[in-house]
């Protein structure tokens, strides 16, 4: 479908795309949503259903933590970004799927050599979402963690560079 309209349109020419991966790419809502109810679970706190997480999601995993916390227990907030961190790093390739057309429209738009890279800002140094002090955890308690598939590059890059990145 994209290959038939970038080829007829005169003014739909580029020279890249950037995707955002969580949420634009993987439909990883499923996974955030079971990892949070499990530790939710873990503080006795009461459970929610999977589409209530399209609600909680968004500015990070302390704020869908202080959004899936009964009000009077936001002390726990902590605890539970903790804990979902923990269940997320060991689970999320159990239910983290492409969202449908995905593969397809990579596909065309590799056929059409438009390059493409993909963000993921939980990678971006000291950004709210950065996995890394996650992994340095991991790594000192001696629990195992997936590394990046050997085919792709990965960078570490700081905040500011990332936004500059994201919009140039």
């Amino acid at each position: 479908m994209i290959k038939k309209k970038y080829c007829e349109s005169t003014s739909l020419k580029c020279e890249g795309l950037v995707f955002d991966l969580d949420g634009t790419l993987l439909n990883t809502l499923k996974g955030h949503a079971q990892s949070f109810n499990r530790a939710l679970e873990t503080l006795k706190m009461p459970r929610h259903p999977i589409d209530s997480y399209r609600y909680f999601i968004g500015n990070g995993a302390q704020m869908c933590a202080r959004r899936s916390l009964p009000s009077d227990s936001h002390h726990l907030i902590e605890e539970c970004v903790n804990l979902f961190k923990d269940d997320y790093a060991c689970s999320w390739y159990e239910t983290t799927v492409p969202y449908l057309g995905i593969q397809e429209l990579l596909k065309e738009c590799s056929e059409l050599n438009i390059k493409f890279s993909v963000l993921r800002y939980g990678n971006v140094m000291f950004s709210r979402g950065s996995i890394l002090p996650l992994l340095i955890e991991r790594y000192k308690q001696k629990k195992s963690f997936r590394i990046t598939d050997t085919r792709m590059t990965r960078f570490n890059i700081e905040l500011d560079d990332a936004i500059k990145l994201s919009i140039s």
